[in-house]
């Protein structure tokens, strides 16, 4: 089999929020001028797309269409901050019309607290379910478009591997759980 070309899709914003310090310093008139601009080009005959990542309750998160981004996600932030909600956050983004993001770290490999809580994402997905104020969202495991945010540095960074590839690497029953969502099936 041969080697497949990249193919550039479109441009992810990378700033997680918006910031506005008055209307000359208003972070949607750049963010709908570059969003402008990209959908005024094409390549390999393709009009290029953007996405963007804002975290739960960043300002402007609910914006993403009006700033001309094609598909945004909304990160939980419970894997890093179990204060945080998956349900909340399931339920925001179905509302909004955004994908989910799923998040993890090499934490996944030590830390049992960690594991569990990509397991909550994991069952969430899978179930659906409702927030803590009765909203409910779908399984967003099959329902809407996900993200991923796996640590960072895939091939790793000062020694240190990236967590998918160390969970692969040592045999961990949690890369058959992720392989399993990512097909369709329900975790246990």
């Amino acid at each position: 089999m041969g080697r497949l070309p990249l193919c550039l899709k479109g441009f992810y914003w990378l700033q997680e929020s918006l910031y506005f310090q008055g209307p000359k310093h208003d972070d949607r008139q750049v963010i709908r001028a570059v969003n402008d601009a990209i959908h005024g080009c094409t390549h390999a005959g393709r009009m290029l797309r953007s996405i963007w990542i804002p975290y739960q309750q960043a300002a402007g998160w609910n914006e993403w269409a009006q700033l001309g981004f094609d598909l945004a996600f909304l990160q939980p932030n419970y894997y890093f901050n179990p204060k945080k909600s998956v349900d909340a956050s399931a339920a925001a983004s179905e509302a909004a019309g955004m994908g989910v993001e799923i998040e993890f770290d090499l934490g996944v490999t030590y830390d049992r607290e960690k594991r569990e809580r990509l397991l909550a994402y994991l069952r969430a997905g899978a179930s659906g379910g409702t927030d803590g104020h009765g909203n409910a969202f779908g399984p967003f495991q099959y329902d809407a478009p996900l993200a991923w945010y796996t640590g960072g540095w895939f091939f790793g960074k000062n020694g240190r591997k990236q967590a998918l590839v160390s969970l692969y690497q040592s045999g961990d029953p949690l890369y058959d759980e992720l392989f399993s969502f990512l097909n369709g099936i329900a975790p246990p």
